[in-house]
């Protein structure tokens, strides 16, 4: 059942940002050029204004393809958070698949087993990965630049990758509609909780989202020109998912590399506990042995991933396409509601 109680700021966006935003903006920079930001920035500002008429209107009517899509997004998360944070260990550890796998997932378990113990330890948790990503925001942008130099960074994209700068990059408009029907899909599954924020401040609840909306745009800038970097070093990697964590190795000494490769794991863990209690709160504890089965489907469908190298946007992308998909059956389906009601 869901529990309409006062949300701050900041769990309103500890609870939506993540370590996986610093890979998928990463990645999309990487292949589709340094202006990829702005569209990032101004698709979610255009579905943001695109909501706002819908605050004041809260869905009432549960029904099984809701729950559907809120477990498909569950299950997105884990399967994002656990891949990181595997292929973390993967690289820069040199842990087997199987065992980076299980690694990660029995951990993911212990965290959120130990937030059975207090109700503070989830509240605590949005506020580590907050502050976490904020320093990671603050520091890398700054740490990458100045060990390449922002002219150096320029002069290089401009004679050896000067299609990057260009406004006209490869499949722009195909990446820009993706964006805002991927933006879409993660608003569309936090409306309610959106609801529950603008309704529990009176009076300037709507300017708080608007507030948090500024963050979430500068962590998106902030992570996405970063690696921009990594386009101007001819970093060797046969998967993609690995160049971030070539690039910071690349510009950092060993006890740099290690603390920011700890810290990306030790949010991807903590949004995975994040998840799971969001998830138990709306719709209840899961039994032991679903609980189980879950952790199962994990593993196999991560390992899966690793198989085929499929990259952490691929993957991304077209879990977003399936709830995107389920959203639209789930509208049809109201309005045949709607429709067989009033007949």
């Amino acid at each position: 059942m869901e529990h309409h109680k006062p949300k701050s700021i900041t769990f309103l966006i500890g609870g939506g940002a993540s370590v996986s935003l610093i890979f998928l903006t990463g990645e999309m920079a990487i292949s589709y050029g340094a202006l990829v930001g702005l569209s990032l920035v101004s698709a979610f500002i255009i579905i943001c204004a695109l909501f706002i008429p819908f605050l004041k209107k809260q869905e009432v009517r549960e029904s099984r393809l809701r729950r559907v899509i809120h477990f498909c997004y569950f299950i997105e998360i884990l399967l994002l958070h656990v891949f990181i944070a595997s292929t973390i260990l993967v690289s820069v550890f040199h842990f087997h698949i199987f065992i980076a796998i299980i690694t990660s997932l029995l951990l993911s378990a212990v965290l959120v087993i130990l937030s059975r113990y207090s109700s503070y330890i989830p509240s605590i948790f949005m506020i580590i990965n907050l502050t976490l990503l904020f320093s990671l925001a603050i520091f890398l942008t700054n740490y990458i630049y100045l060990q390449e130099g922002l002219e150096t960074v320029y002069h290089n994209l401009l004679h050896y990758h000067p299609e990057v700068l260009h406004i006209y990059y490869e499949n722009q408009s195909l990446v820009y509609w993706l964006t805002l029907l991927i933006i879409f899909t993660k608003l569309y599954i936090q409306l309610p909780t959106f609801e529950q924020f603008s309704k529990s401040i009176v009076g300037n609840g709507v300017s708080r989202l608007f507030v948090g909306a500024i963050i979430y745009v500068t962590l998106i800038l902030s992570f996405s020109t970063m690696t921009i970097v990594a386009i101007t070093q001819n970093i060797p990697s046969e998967n993609v998912n690995e160049l971030l964590i070539l690039l910071i190795e690349e510009k950092s000494d060993s006890f740099i590399f290690l603390t920011i490769m700890l810290t990306f794991y030790l949010l991807s863990l903590i949004m995975n506990a994040i998840k799971y209690n969001e998830y138990k709160e709306k719709y209840g504890e899961a039994k032991k042995m679903t609980f189980i089965m879950l952790g199962v489907a994990i593993m196999v469908g991560v390992y899966l991933l690793f198989q085929y190298q499929i990259s952490f946007l691929t993957m991304y992308v077209y879990s977003s396409l399936i709830i995107f998909v389920l959203i639209l059956l789930k509208g049809c389906s109201s309005i045949i509601f709607k429709i067989s009601n009033n007949i």
